[in-house]
């Protein structure tokens, strides 16, 4: 991504990581959400063109402004030609790719998305959704109709969910459950499948790769100390492990987690 670097050490690592599912999460200030985006713009002008749709929800608009403030501050300078279209709330690129905000905090509205093709979905703040039911129905738009040139000249178009959090909110458990339990951060974690591959006419073992990866304000150079000092301030002991530390063994996933509405 053009004139923008990753924070080294845990951002670097989660821009990159070659897995399906991503959870990058930790402490506030860590640099989730310029993550989040950049994950996205590393594959704009690779020559996927329209087949690379991106789109990342939250619950409510208005929790996708910080977001889409950071866009604004991002994409510009990596891709002096993207437009912003204010009315659809997206960005559309010169190779025809396009990012998109949306809300869903309902089951129901699945079906505006439905049949839809996004290789890269985003989720800001996961654990603000008080179970998995619609993260895995909007898993199913992950898919691409693309296919790779015989000659290798592209290679295949990448496709990953990728979710920011911090601890607590109402869906602290479920989230803790899928990337937390199952192994150490930075560890990928593989489920095997038998599936029918309609590209090969055959059933074959399908592998796919999650991983959870933590974020530290410690390794944001450039995180105002005042912030820090309003971190460390806290007196509620479940707020400050969760957004000092980024503790998931924090006391969370009761229905009054999601008046934290954690950023």
């Amino acid at each position: 991504m053009p004139n923008w670097e990753p924070l080294k050490g845990c951002q670097e690592l989660a821009i990159s990581a070659p897995v399906d599912e991503v959870l990058f999460h930790g402490t506030r200030g860590g640099g989730k959400s310029e993550a989040q985006i950049a994950r996205f713009v590393i594959e704009v002008g690779k020559g996927y063109g329209a087949h690379w749709r991106g789109i990342i929800f939250d619950r409510k608009y208005k929790s996708l402004g910080d977001l889409v403030g950071k866009s604004h501050q991002m994409i510009p300078i990596a891709c002096p030609k993207a437009e912003w279209k204010e009315g659809k709330f997206k960005w559309v690129f010169p190779g025809g790719e396009e990012l998109l905000f949306r809300h869903i905090a309902r089951v129901e509205e699945y079906r505006d998305y439905h049949g839809q093709e996004f290789p890269f979905v985003g989720w800001n703040e996961l654990t603000s959704y008080a179970s998995s039911e619609i993260y895995d129905l909007i898993s199913s738009c992950v898919r691409t109709s693309f296919i790779a040139p015989a000659d290798g000249s592209l290679a295949p178009l990448p496709m990953c969910i990728f979710s920011t959090t911090n601890p607590l909110g109402a869906g602290h458990a479920w989230v803790k459950k899928k990337f937390i339990d199952g192994g150490g951060d930075c560890t990928i974690q593989d489920e095997h499948t038998e599936v029918f591959n309609p590209r090969t006419q055959r059933r074959e073992d399908l592998v796919k790769t999650k991983v959870a990866i933590f974020s530290s304000y410690k390794e944001n150079i450039f995180l105002d100390p005042r912030y820090v000092a309003t971190l460390e301030k806290i007196t509620c002991p479940n707020k400050r492990a969760a957004w000092l530390e980024g503790d998931w063994s924090v006391t969370a996933g009761g229905a009054v987690d999601d008046l934290f509405d954690a950023q």
